[in-house]
């Protein structure tokens, strides 16, 4: 008897981090992605194969471009619409990590599902994809050494006050788990700040020393918070183990092994971009910067120092950048070229054709 696919749901995928998280779910081997020759028919039927998983989701705009990595694109849908789809899913990926608006909407999935239960053709995973924010003002106990926190410690987390309402859906995704989780198994995935394949936390820092119109890199604050990070490819990869596993703890942290600086962070890309100069400015400044949401420059606050030991204790993720940014600059930068369609020469004249583009 065939196997049938696993049919995965993904909410906005034509965002940075769902894009990337969907894509890697499609094909793991980056192969399909990569050939510019491939037939978008053909590789439809492809991707219905035995073992596969087949990603559908909803998108937070039209568009013309065709996603190969996608069966199925939901746009406009109100709730009425939305369950159906959720309900024909194998497995339903909620990623709150970057766009605060998805946090009701995970709820009242989450919600939803649960209550439709009985309705379940067979399992279904609820996986939620969750950010560092919710454990930014965690304290250890007396006794305690001060970092690093690990898996172990959430219970213990606090959240930034603009991410309480991610740190409630958090604990509701984790209550639900365990009523029956036969049927409906449940996961908080906490994302380290996500980087690479052509950046978004960190594009202000890349797109301002590529520019060069800056002689040095500005640094808001004294830099010395740590920043937890991940890979966004390899954040994908813990998803796609979590899916093939299923493992017995509902909680885990998505984060690579460096334990950088933001002055770390934003000297490695100022000197292989850029100018090579990075300067200190009083953290207020930031708000005066238009490319910078504030979920983006929450972010840059973040000092964490943290260890995913169930990620590495309990699977095998194929890391492909554990050392973190700083370590794989060079590639990083490469990507960022690449993905932004960027000219490697740093001439003047190359520079002014593209700016008017970027």
């Amino acid at each position: 008897m065939e196997e049938s696919p696993t049919r995965v749901f993904i909410n906005n995928v034509d965002s940075y981090s769902s894009r990337y998280i969907a894509e890697f779910l499609c094909d793991p081997t980056g192969k399909l992605l990569v050939d510019a020759e491939i037939d978008i028919e053909k590789d439809k039927v492809d991707l219905k194969l035995p073992g596969a998983l087949q990603i559908v989701g909803t998108v937070s705009e039209k568009s013309d471009e065709n996603r190969l990595f996608m069966l199925e694109e939901y746009f406009g849908l109100n709730r009425d619409e939305l369950l159906p789809k959720l309900l024909e899913s194998d497995v339903i990926i909620y990623n709150i990590s970057q766009h605060e608006d998805q946090v009701e909407e995970a709820m009242w999935a989450l919600t939803a599902l649960h209550k439709d239960i009985a309705q379940f053709s067979g399992p279904k995973t609820f996986i939620l994809i969750s950010t560092v924010l919710t454990w930014v003002c965690i304290k250890p106990g007396p006794n305690e050494l001060v970092f690093p926190f690990t898996d172990h410690d959430f219970l213990k987390r606090r959240p930034h006050p603009n991410f309480k309402p991610h740190y409630d859906l958090e604990r509701m995704v984790v209550k639900v788990g365990k009523n029956d989780r036969s049927l409906f198994s449940t996961y908080v995935v906490v994302s380290g700040l996500q980087y690479g394949m052509g950046e978004q936390v960190f594009h202000y820092f890349f797109k301002t020393s590529w520019l060069g119109r800056e002689n040095e890199i500005p640094v808001f604050g004294e830099g010395n918070n740590t920043i937890p990070t991940i890979h966004i490819v390899d954040l994908a990869s813990v998803i796609h183990e979590v899916i093939k596993h299923q493992p017995e703890p509902y909680y885990l942290l998505a984060v690579d092994s460096a334990k950088n600086t933001m002055k770390e962070i934003v000297k490695a890309v100022a000197t292989t971009l850029g100018p090579g100069k990075i300067q200190n400015k009083p953290f207020q400044e930031v708000y005066l910067t238009q490319d910078l949401s504030m979920l983006e420059i929450d972010s840059l606050r973040v000092n964490l120092r943290l260890d995913g030991v169930l990620v590495r204790e309990l699977f095998e993720v194929n890391w492909r950048y554990e050392s973190g940014l700083v370590t794989n600059i060079e590639q990083m930068v490469e990507e960022y070229r690449q993905i932004r369609g960027l000219e490697v020469q740093h001439c003047l004249a190359v520079k002014s054709k593209h700016r008017k583009q970027y």
